[in-house]
Protein backbone atom coordinates (compact mmCIF):
# COMPACT_ATOMS: atom_id res chain seq x y z
CA UNK A 1 0.00 0.00 0.00
CA UNK A 2 1.28 3.47 -0.78
CA UNK A 3 2.52 5.20 2.32
CA UNK A 4 0.84 8.32 3.65
CA UNK A 5 3.85 10.50 2.78
CA UNK A 6 3.49 9.93 -0.97
CA UNK A 7 -0.30 10.30 -0.74
CA UNK A 8 0.16 13.63 1.05
CA UNK A 9 2.62 14.85 -1.60
CA UNK A 10 0.23 13.83 -4.38
CA UNK A 11 -2.72 15.51 -2.66
CA UNK A 12 -0.70 18.70 -2.15
CA UNK A 13 0.29 18.83 -5.83
CA UNK A 14 -3.32 18.23 -6.92
CA UNK A 15 -4.64 20.88 -4.53
CA UNK A 16 -2.11 23.38 -5.87
CA UNK A 17 -3.05 22.55 -9.46
CA UNK A 18 -6.80 22.89 -8.90
CA UNK A 19 -6.33 26.11 -6.93
CA UNK A 20 -4.82 27.61 -10.09
CA UNK A 21 -7.16 25.84 -12.55
CA UNK A 22 -10.91 25.60 -12.12
CA UNK A 23 -11.89 21.93 -12.14
CA UNK A 24 -13.78 21.04 -15.32
CA UNK A 25 -17.08 19.26 -14.92
CA UNK A 26 -16.91 17.98 -18.51
CA UNK A 27 -14.04 17.33 -20.93
CA UNK A 28 -11.73 16.50 -18.04
CA UNK A 29 -9.26 14.19 -19.80
CA UNK A 30 -6.79 16.89 -20.88
CA UNK A 31 -7.06 18.61 -17.52
CA UNK A 32 -6.39 15.35 -15.65
CA UNK A 33 -3.26 14.74 -17.74
CA UNK A 34 -2.13 18.32 -17.09
CA UNK A 35 -2.64 17.77 -13.36
CA UNK A 36 -0.74 14.46 -13.63
CA UNK A 37 2.26 16.37 -15.00
CA UNK A 38 2.07 18.73 -12.00
CA UNK A 39 2.10 15.69 -9.68
CA UNK A 40 5.14 14.27 -11.51
CA UNK A 41 6.97 17.61 -11.26
CA UNK A 42 6.32 17.98 -7.54
CA UNK A 43 6.59 14.39 -6.31
CA UNK A 44 9.08 12.89 -8.76
CA UNK A 45 8.43 10.23 -11.38
CA UNK A 46 10.69 7.56 -9.88
CA UNK A 47 9.04 7.82 -6.44
CA UNK A 48 5.60 7.59 -8.03
CA UNK A 49 6.51 4.55 -10.11
CA UNK A 50 8.07 2.79 -7.12
CA UNK A 51 4.90 3.38 -5.06
CA UNK A 52 2.73 2.14 -7.94
CA UNK A 53 4.47 -1.16 -8.76
CA UNK A 54 6.57 -3.10 -6.29
CA UNK A 55 7.13 -6.47 -4.69
CA UNK A 56 5.31 -6.95 -1.43
CA UNK A 57 8.14 -7.40 1.03
CA UNK A 58 9.46 -10.94 1.28
CA UNK A 59 7.07 -12.37 -1.33
CA UNK A 60 6.81 -13.18 -5.03
CA UNK A 61 3.82 -10.82 -5.28
CA UNK A 62 4.00 -7.73 -7.47
CA UNK A 63 1.51 -5.16 -6.21
CA UNK A 64 0.06 -2.60 -8.65
CA UNK A 65 -1.81 0.31 -7.08
CA UNK A 66 -4.29 2.05 -9.37
CA UNK A 67 -5.02 4.65 -6.69
CA UNK A 68 -1.49 6.05 -7.09
CA UNK A 69 -1.24 5.23 -10.82
CA UNK A 70 -4.25 7.37 -11.74
CA UNK A 71 -2.69 10.47 -10.18
CA UNK A 72 0.23 10.65 -12.60
CA UNK A 73 -0.05 8.16 -15.49
CA UNK A 74 -0.02 9.52 -19.03
CA UNK A 75 0.85 8.03 -22.40
CA UNK A 76 4.11 10.02 -22.24
CA UNK A 77 5.43 7.88 -19.38
CA UNK A 78 4.05 4.55 -20.59
CA UNK A 79 7.51 3.31 -21.54
CA UNK A 80 8.98 4.10 -18.12
CA UNK A 81 6.12 2.38 -16.31
CA UNK A 82 6.22 -0.64 -18.60
CA UNK A 83 10.01 -0.90 -18.31
CA UNK A 84 9.75 -0.84 -14.50
CA UNK A 85 7.15 -3.60 -14.63
CA UNK A 86 9.40 -5.67 -16.94
CA UNK A 87 12.29 -5.17 -14.50
CA UNK A 88 10.07 -6.52 -11.71
CA UNK A 89 9.11 -9.52 -13.86
CA UNK A 90 12.77 -10.16 -14.76
CA UNK A 91 13.65 -10.08 -11.06
CA UNK A 92 10.83 -12.54 -10.43
CA UNK A 93 12.01 -14.78 -13.26
CA UNK A 94 15.47 -14.86 -11.69
CA UNK A 95 14.54 -15.39 -8.03
CA UNK A 96 11.15 -17.14 -8.04
CA UNK A 97 9.55 -19.97 -10.00
CA UNK A 98 6.44 -17.90 -10.60
CA UNK A 99 5.18 -14.40 -9.84
CA UNK A 100 1.74 -13.44 -8.63
CA UNK A 101 0.28 -10.03 -9.44
CA UNK A 102 -2.23 -8.17 -7.30
CA UNK A 103 -3.87 -5.11 -8.83
CA UNK A 104 -5.78 -2.79 -6.53
CA UNK A 105 -8.53 -1.33 -8.72
CA UNK A 106 -10.07 0.81 -5.99
CA UNK A 107 -11.51 4.00 -7.55
CA UNK A 108 -11.30 2.52 -11.08
CA UNK A 109 -14.08 3.89 -13.30
CA UNK A 110 -15.29 3.51 -16.86
CA UNK A 111 -13.88 6.96 -17.67
CA UNK A 112 -10.57 5.86 -16.15
CA UNK A 113 -10.56 2.85 -18.46
CA UNK A 114 -11.25 5.13 -21.42
CA UNK A 115 -8.51 7.55 -20.31
CA UNK A 116 -5.92 4.75 -19.98
CA UNK A 117 -7.06 2.49 -22.82
CA UNK A 118 -4.23 3.58 -25.13
CA UNK A 119 -1.75 3.19 -22.27
CA UNK A 120 -3.03 -0.36 -21.62
CA UNK A 121 -2.73 -1.24 -25.32
CA UNK A 122 0.81 0.15 -25.52
CA UNK A 123 1.87 -1.74 -22.39
CA UNK A 124 0.33 -5.06 -23.42
CA UNK A 125 1.95 -4.85 -26.86
CA UNK A 126 5.34 -4.03 -25.38
CA UNK A 127 5.12 -6.87 -22.86
CA UNK A 128 4.13 -9.26 -25.67
CA UNK A 129 3.89 -12.84 -24.48
CA UNK A 130 7.45 -13.35 -23.27
CA UNK A 131 6.44 -12.87 -19.61
CA UNK A 132 3.18 -14.84 -19.68
CA UNK A 133 4.92 -17.99 -18.38
CA UNK A 134 6.36 -16.09 -15.39
CA UNK A 135 2.95 -14.95 -14.16
CA UNK A 136 1.12 -17.57 -12.11
CA UNK A 137 -1.95 -15.58 -11.05
CA UNK A 138 -3.31 -12.09 -11.49
CA UNK A 139 -5.78 -10.94 -8.86
CA UNK A 140 -7.92 -7.88 -9.52
CA UNK A 141 -8.85 -6.58 -6.06
CA UNK A 142 -11.58 -4.04 -5.29
CA UNK A 143 -12.83 -4.56 -8.82
CA UNK A 144 -15.83 -2.41 -9.79
CA UNK A 145 -19.04 -4.08 -10.96
CA UNK A 146 -18.22 -3.56 -14.67
CA UNK A 147 -14.83 -5.32 -14.56
CA UNK A 148 -16.02 -8.53 -16.24
CA UNK A 149 -17.25 -6.55 -19.24
CA UNK A 150 -13.91 -4.74 -19.50
CA UNK A 151 -11.98 -7.99 -19.32
CA UNK A 152 -13.69 -9.02 -22.55
CA UNK A 153 -12.26 -5.94 -24.26
CA UNK A 154 -8.73 -7.19 -23.59
CA UNK A 155 -9.28 -9.99 -26.09
CA UNK A 156 -9.31 -7.45 -28.90
CA UNK A 157 -6.17 -5.79 -27.54
CA UNK A 158 -3.97 -8.86 -27.06
CA UNK A 159 -5.54 -11.46 -29.35
CA UNK A 160 -7.92 -14.24 -28.47
CA UNK A 161 -5.43 -17.12 -27.95
CA UNK A 162 -3.16 -15.11 -25.65
CA UNK A 163 -6.23 -13.71 -23.90
CA UNK A 164 -7.55 -17.25 -23.26
CA UNK A 165 -4.19 -18.28 -21.78
CA UNK A 166 -4.04 -15.24 -19.51
CA UNK A 167 -7.69 -15.46 -18.51
CA UNK A 168 -7.04 -18.83 -16.83
CA UNK A 169 -4.67 -17.00 -14.45
CA UNK A 170 -7.13 -14.24 -13.59
CA UNK A 171 -9.15 -13.90 -10.41
CA UNK A 172 -11.56 -11.01 -9.78
CA UNK A 173 -12.46 -9.91 -6.26
CA UNK A 174 -15.31 -7.43 -6.57
CA UNK A 175 -15.61 -4.37 -4.41
CA UNK A 176 -18.29 -4.68 -1.75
Amino acid sequence: MADNNIQNKIQSAQDTYYKDHTKNRFFKKAQKFDCANKVIDEVGLNDLIEKTMYYQEGTNVIYLNYVVFKTFATDDICDKLTNHFMELLNYGKKYYDKVDIKINLDKFTITGFERYKRFIEMSMNKLSDKYDNVIDTCILMNAPYFTNQLIGLFSSIIGSSRFHNLQTKLMVINKD
